[in-house]
């Protein structure tokens, strides 16, 4: 009973978040509502635990039920108050059209990946390294001590393993084990679990919305498929979730630049900065598409009014907004010499990374090159890249490509300037770093592949709806 009061208050804050935000206009889909419910939810509750934290208010089930309750009823107020304002314009919308024999067999794989994944996560606790020690022991010291603000959360010899990463994960975590009533490592995967399927439905969304059924279908399939989703999605590690983050930020902005609904880059900012307080490289990411953002404003000056430049403002300070909240907070917990990375920033060191290039780009290129992370995912990639020269390309692909460019650049050059034995960290790191642009890079692939269908195959063997 605690799990479900747990997650139907989490969706409870994103459906009031997704009506004050989205309004009486924008009719979502299913999928959408669900997964928008679930992403904004869950950075509403964590971000709103770090201010009552900051407020020093207890952490605890009362005070957790009498804030954050009542506003999940409210949003669930806001959600049957849209499906009955729907019902009357659905029946203009398009009839459902039953499903083809390929398309079972990708829902089927889809569903079966689910199940496996969430078999494994159920039937063991957390094991993993950095899941146990940089995530859930700092949930489980939340959970009891009811805040952040106590000595032992101070003690780098308590919480040894980045003191200072961000915490939305382990706030997520204590709050499911006070609505639980105890620490339960298999039910608290259950979030995981779920920010797993809300990435899967905005990847299918954002295919829907351009693609053919069967088309959305096989590529979501091959998402679900990967190999390192299936080992990191119930493991407790934050992966996941920086990766739905971060996907849904970038398509609602690479959706605004196509449509220009404004509301979209609001989602798209609000997404950004609950990434930033999942993982260290949230920050990074959200800071790519904010500079995306300002280019493609640039470039675009003259087609942009006063209220897409307004749009983009709101964009901007939402971000600085929230992502300053939580690095105020940052700045008081303590930290490793060797993890401040803004330190590192200066031209000697730089210099000096200049020659590990040639040894973090073979490394990178193994990984590509793993059949066990990610079986044939990124040589397909890599492919319809080469063979793209063929198709025009359109603007928001353009600047997917950018994006992509950006962040694997990004990347070498945090190992250029790591402390650490590049070799070593690319070992352990390289694969999750990766996890983060799957979507995109698999989104980019999707349109590259529909449209060389169009040149190779013959008509009669192009994808139907």
């Amino acid at each position: 009973m605690g799990v479900l009061i747990s997650v139907a208050v989490i969706y409870g804050l994103g459906f009031l978040l997704e009506a004050l935000i989205l309004g009486e206009r924008w009719k979502p889909s299913f999928n959408e509502m669900l997964y928008l419910g679930y992403g904004l939810g869950t950075g509403l509750l964590a971000y709103g635990s770090l201010l009552l934290a900051r407020l020093g208010l207890s952490l605890s089930r009362s005070v957790y039920l009498i804030i954050f309750l009542p506003l999940a009823l409210v949003g669930y107020f806001f959600l049957i108050r849209s499906i009955i304002s729907s019902k009357d314009a659905s029946q203009g919308a398009k009839k459902f059209h039953r499903l083809s024999f390929p398309e079972w067999i990708f829902l089927a794989i889809i569903l079966l990946c689910l199940l496996a994944i969430s078999i494994n996560a159920l039937l063991t606790p957390i094991t993993s390294w950095d899941a146990r020690a940089i995530w859930g022991l700092k949930g489980k010291f939340i959970y009891y001590e009811k805040t952040i603000y106590r000595a032992s959360f101070f003690d780098p010899d308590y919480v040894h393993v980045h003191p200072n990463y961000p915490l939305l994960i382990p706030f997520l975590e204590s709050f499911f084990s006070e609505i639980i009533g105890n620490w339960d490592a298999r039910a608290i995967k259950i979030m995981f679990l779920l920010f797993y399927l809300s990435l899967i439905l905005a990847f299918y969304s954002a295919q829907r919305r351009v693609f053919p059924r069967s088309h959305c279908l096989m590529f979501t399939s091959i998402l679900a498929l990967l190999p390192c989703y299936q080992e990191y999605a119930g493991s407790g590690h934050a992966d996941v979730p920086l990766s739905f983050y971060y996907a849904v930020g970038a398509i609602y902005l690479l959706s605004w630049m196509k449509e220009g609904e404004h509301r979209r880059l609001l989602v798209s900012s609000l997404f950004l900065s609950f990434g930033a307080f999942a993982k260290n490289e949230g920050l990074a990411l959200a800071g790519i598409l904010a500079f995306v953002l300002i280019i493609f404003s640039l470039f675009n000056c003259k087609s942009m009014d006063k209220r897409k430049w307004l749009a983009v403002v709101v964009f901007l300070g939402v971000l600085i907004i929230i992502v300053s909240g939580w690095l105020y907070t940052r700045h008081t917990l303590p930290r490793f010499e060797d993890e401040a990375y803004p330190s590192r920033l200066k031209l000697r060191i730089i210099r000096q990374g200049m020659g590990r290039i040639s040894e973090i780009v073979r490394g990178i290129i193994r990984e590509f090159l793993r059949l066990e992370n990610w079986s044939l995912f990124w040589p397909l990639v890599l492919l319809s890249l080469i063979l793209a020269r063929k198709v025009k390309l359109q603007r928001p692909e353009k600047y997917l490509l950018l994006i992509l460019g950006l962040n694997i650049s990004l990347y070498i050059f945090v190992y250029m300037i790591t402390p650490w034995r590049v070799q070593e960290l690319l070992e352990i790191s390289v694969t999750r770093l990766l996890m983060h642009l799957a979507p995109l890079s698999l989104i980019l692939f999707s349109g590259l592949f529909f449209k060389l269908s169009t040149i190779y195959l013959k008509p009669e063997k192009k994808l139907a709806e």
